[in-house]
């Protein structure tokens, strides 16, 4: 690969913020939800360093858990990693108690 090709591969990733509700390293029919960032997922993304994240209800139980992802999910990015939540308010409330 090119530097060219690399600044263009890095430049792409920064833009892009995948959605890690479920994840497993194999093909199963209901992936669990990621609440926790397993070794193999943190190793996809160092290998992928997309610029944000977004979590879902499904990635949230406690405040000390959330506080654990999002600084698993912020290690290893070299330029950051923006972490976004589906928090809209009203009915749509992912962090209840607030934090």
């Amino acid at each position: 690969m090119t530097d060219h090709d690399q600044d263009l591969r890095s430049q792409l990733l920064e833009l892009l913020m995948p959605d890690l509700r479920f994840w497993a390293p194999d093909e199963r029919p209901a992936p669990p939800p990621v609440a926790h960032l397993p070794p193999e997922l943190a190793a996809l993304l160092r290998e992928y360093p997309f610029g944000g994240v977004i979590l879902f209800r499904e990635n949230l139980v406690d405040t000390g858990q959330i506080v654990a992802l999002t600084d698993a999910l912020a290690q290893d990015a070299p330029t950051g990693r923006f972490i976004a939540i589906d928090q809209e308010g009203g009915t749509v409330t992912r962090i209840a108690g607030g934090l």
